[in-house]
């Protein structure tokens, strides 16, 4: 089966349905981008984190940072 003949059924189909059927497929389809949008977001976001609290944690570990500095950041990483 070639993709033609896949979009050709896909196409017939769609035909078939009628405005409330395609507008429902719509609205579907739409949720379904966004909720893999925010997904995306969600793992970048927490890969982000990662990285700062790991860079964070390198800044503890610098003896030439001052001690209050790293109490401030100390207490940001308990949290």
């Amino acid at each position: 089966m070639s993709k033609n003949s896949g979009i050709e059924a896909l196409i017939k189909k769609l035909g078939n349905l009628d405005v409330a059927e395609l507008q429902e497929i719509q609205k579907a389809a739409k949720t379904t981008a966004i909720t893999k949008q925010k997904k995306e977001k969600d793992a970048q976001a927490m890969s982000l984190g990662k990285l700062v609290r790991k860079y964070q944690k390198e800044l503890l570990e610098n003896d030439k940072l001052p001690a209050d500095f790293k109490s401030g950041l100390q207490e940001i990483l308990d949290q």
